[in-house]
């Protein structure tokens, strides 16, 4: 999957451990790196369904067209696709599930 950040923040925060560290802590911090690393390593959208532990789903309401992955119990990763064929994925926001 073709991927693209939609802040340079979330981009720095891949490349670089301390600054993903220090915005969400070691272990969510572990997990968006391996988030990012299966997004990569995906074909598209239904590559991502079929892993279970993802928890990949489509999100509703003002959120209508984003997608989540689970990123341990509390945060998520929030990304939207930029083709029909959902094979390049924008990366928008790490945010705590229960803020939104």
């Amino acid at each position: 999957m073709d991927v693209r950040f939609g802040a340079d923040t979330l981009r720095r925060a891949y490349e670089d451990e301390k600054a993903r560290t220090r915005a969400w802590g070691h272990v969510i911090a572990r997990l968006y790196v391996r988030r990012i690393d299966t997004l990569y390593a995906a074909e598209n959208a239904q590559t991502l369904r079929a892993v279970q532990s993802l928890r990949f789903h489509a999100l509703t309401g003002q959120r209508s067209g984003q997608y989540a992955l689970d990123l341990g119990p509390a945060y998520r990763l929030i990304v939207t696709f930029q083709d029909r064929a959902m094979t390049v994925v924008r990366v928008e926001e790490v945010s705590k599930h229960y803020d939104d």
